[in-house]
């Protein structure tokens, strides 16, 4: 979970009571690219997991998929469509809610325009549809065993969505 998520989840009206939360990382390497359509290090991908939900989480002992944005899902008995319910209550960095429209905008801004960065995990993927706020479904063109297991931050669509695919891919280098 990313410290986003946990505060979401908390039970606490605030966090700390009201106070300002500072999270500080130490990095031994520097990341080729704060762009996570650019960056290809590892380290890099360490630094995106901290600022972005993913759709599916792991759990740490056993490695099993868990809840992230997405509380639930379920698939057709053919494997091809995907439904995900997404968690309510979760906030960009802006305040703005992350929506089921997020989601299929990450997915189909991947899929339709190839970014390179992620297609290994959205392959057979053909399309992600916001049915509601809080649910998406993929349509996918074959069963997708590894869908629980895609490493694809969720972008927020207000943001991204006013960035062309070609920008980026080749800029907002650091």
């Amino acid at each position: 979970w990313s410290l986003g998520s946990a505060l979401a989840d908390s039970s606490s009206p605030s966090p700390a009571s009201g106070k300002k939360i500072i999270l500080q990382v130490g990095w031994y390497e520097n990341i080729d690219s704060l762009n996570p359509f650019i960056g290809q290090q590892n380290v890099a991908y360490d630094v995106y997991r901290l600022n972005y939900d993913f759709l599916v989480n792991y759990d740490a002992d056993t490695l099993a998929p868990i809840p992230g944005v997405a509380t639930s899902w379920s698939h057709s008995p053919d494997g091809k469509t995907w439904v995900f319910k997404i968690r309510k209550g979760i906030t960009w960095q802006d305040g703005l809610p992350l929506t089921a429209s997020d989601v299929a905008f990450t997915f189909n801004y991947i899929i339709h325009n190839q970014m390179t960065a992620y297609t290994n995990y959205t392959q057979f993927i053909k399309d992600a549809v916001a049915l509601d706020p809080w649910t998406v479904r993929f349509d996918c063109s074959r069963p997708k065993a590894s869908i629980l297991q895609m490493w694809v931050p969720i972008f927020p669509k207000h943001i991204w969505g006013k960035i062309s695919p070609a920008d980026a891919q080749n800029k907002f280098q650091n």
